[in-house]
C-alpha cells in the first residue's frame, strides 16, 4: 500500500486512540450499560446501539447486509450546514458581482443515494443512483447571493465481495464503477463542468476504519464546449477517503480525511480535507468541524488555492 495512504489510516487511528478510549463494537461500559453510546442522550441505546455498531462502516453505508432493500434514500456524501471562513476568497468566481465577496459565508451540502431494483440475483452488482448539491452562500452581502453551487448526479454499479476480498486484517469489501456529471450550472466564462468514469474500491481495517479509493478518467470534450480544459491538472485523477469511528465519553465520533493530488510532481497541486463529527442533542444530528487546504473546494475554485475552516451540523444515518 502507498506510504501516504498508510500514514492517513495510521494518523486517523492513532489520533482517535490518543483522544479517547475506543472499545470494540460490543464492549460494555464500565457502569454495566451495554451501549457504547450510552443509554441516555444522543445516540442509540442498549441492544440497538450494540447491533448498529456491530455493522462495519461500509456495511452501514451501502446496506451490504440488507441487499433486498431497494428504492430507499440513504446518505451518500456528508450532508451539512456550516459557517465557513476562508483565508483567500475567490473574487473572480463571479466578476459581475457588485461587491467584493466576504471571507465568511455559509456552506451547505445535501447528498443522497438509492439502490435500484435491477440486476437482482447472486453474483450481480447493485445499481445505485446518487445526487449531491453543494452551495456557498454569501449571506452577509446585500441580497445575500449564492456565490457558487455545484450539482453532481451519478450512477454506479457496486459489487460486494465478502470473504473473497480478505487479506489478513485488511478486507476489500466492495468494488465498483460508475459515471458522474458535475457542473455549476452557469454559462459563458463562469461555466465549470466535467464528466467522469469513476472506479471504486472500498477497504476496511477492522470494523471501524475504512479507506475508499476512487480513480477516475475524465471523458473528453470538444475544445469549443470545454470551459475548464486544465481541470485535471488541479483535481487530479482520483481521490482517497479515509474514515475512523471511535467512542469518546460514551458517544460515537467519526473522523474523516480526503486526499487528492494531480500526481504530476511539479507543480504539486491537490487538496487535503479533515473532518470530525459527533452526536448533538439528537441521534441523527451531529456537530461537524471541517478543515480544508488546497485547490478545488468548489468547481469555480478548481484552480484557486485556499485554506478554510467550517463549523456547523451534519445529518448522519437519517434514513
Amino acid at each position: 500500500m502507498n506510504r501516504r495512504v498508510r500514514r492517513i489510516v495510521a494518523g486517523l487511528t492513532l489520533g482517535a486512540t490518543l483522544a479517547c478510549h475506543a472499545p470494540s463494537p460490543l464492549e460494555p461500559r464500565l457502569d454495566g450499560d451495554a451501549s457504547p453510546l450510552g443509554a441516555s442522550g444522543p445516540g442509540f441505546a442498549g441492544d440497538a446501539a450494540a447491533a448498529e455498531r456491530a455493522r462495519s462502516l461500509l456495511t452501514r453505508h451501502f446496506d451490504l447486509d440488507r441487499r433486498d432493500v431497494v428504492l430507499k434514500l440513504k446518505p451518500h456524501h456528508d450532508s451539512f450546514f456550516t459557517g465557513r471562513y476562508t483565508d483567500h476568497i475567490n473574487d473572480a468566481s463571479n466578476p459581475s458581482a457588485p461587491h467584493e465577496f466576504e471571507h465568511g459565508e455559509l456552506e451547505f451540502q445535501f447528498s443522497f443515494k438509492s439502490r435500484m431494483p435491477f440486476f437482482r440475483g447472486p453474483g450481480l452488482p447493485d445499481l445505485w443512483i446518487a445526487y449531491t448539491q453543494h452551495s456557498f452562500w454569501q449571506l452577509g452581502q446585500p441580497s445575500g447571493p449564492i456565490r457558487e453551487t455545484n450539482y453532481e448526479p451519478e450512477g454506479f454499479l457496486l459489487w460486494p465481495l465478502g470473504a473473497a476480498g480478505e487479506w489478513g486484517d485488511v478486507q476489500l469489501v466492495v468494488a465498483g464503477i460508475g459515471v458522474s456529471h458535475q457542473s455549476n450550472g452557469r454559462g459563458d466564462d463562469e461555466s465549470r463542468a466535467w464528466n467522469r468514469v469513476i472506479g471504486q474500491l472500498g477497504f476496511e481495517f477492522g470494523d471501524d476504519t475504512t479507506l475508499y479509493v476512487r480513480p477516475w478518467w475524465r471523458i473528453p470534450e470538444s475544445s469549443r464546449n470545454d470551459g475548464n480544459p486544465d481541470i485535471v491538472d488541479y483535481l487530479g485523477h482520483g481521490d482517497l477517503r479515509a474514515s475512523h469511528r471511535f467512542v469518546c465519553f460514551d458517544r460515537e465520533i467519526t473522523a474523516g480525511a480526503l486526499l487528492r493530488s494531480n500526481l504530476d510532481g511539479s507543480p504539486s497541486r491537490g487538496a487535503v480535507q479533515l473532518s470530525l463529527a459527533g452526536p448533538f442533542f439528537h441521534p441523527k444530528l451531529y456537530w461537524y468541524v471541517q478543515g480544508f487546504t488546497g485547490f478545488g473546494e468548489s468547481l469555480i475554485d478548481y484552480d484557486h488555492r485556499q485554506k478554510s475552516v467550517a463549523v456547523g451540523i451534519t445529518l448522519r444515518d437519517w434514513e
